[in-house]
């Protein structure tokens, strides 16, 4: 589920850690297979989190990001964007 990767990444990113690299990989891994079904409100805690621990996405990882960026923008609220 796409808001449960969001979430996991988010409280990760709310505790200050990096996630050890083998968990790392398999957010990354779902990252790419949820994508897809991403709302708003999951792509913008996903890439806020990348950028708050100062991670940048894999290129897989921004080709599913940004895809999912293209599906969504025309609903998104300025909540969204902020």
């Amino acid at each position: 589920v796409p808001q449960d990767l969001a979430n996991t990444i988010w409280a990760y990113t709310t505790l200050g850690r990096v996630p050890e690299a083998e968990i790392w990989r398999a957010l990354e891994t779902t990252a790419v297979r949820v994508a897809p079904s991403m709302v708003p409100q999951d792509l913008a805690n996903t890439i806020w989190a990348y950028t708050t621990l100062g991670r940048v996405p894999e290129a897989e990882i921004w080709r599913a990001l940004e895809t999912t960026a293209v599906r969504v923008a025309p609903s998104m609220v300025p909540q969204d964007l902020a």
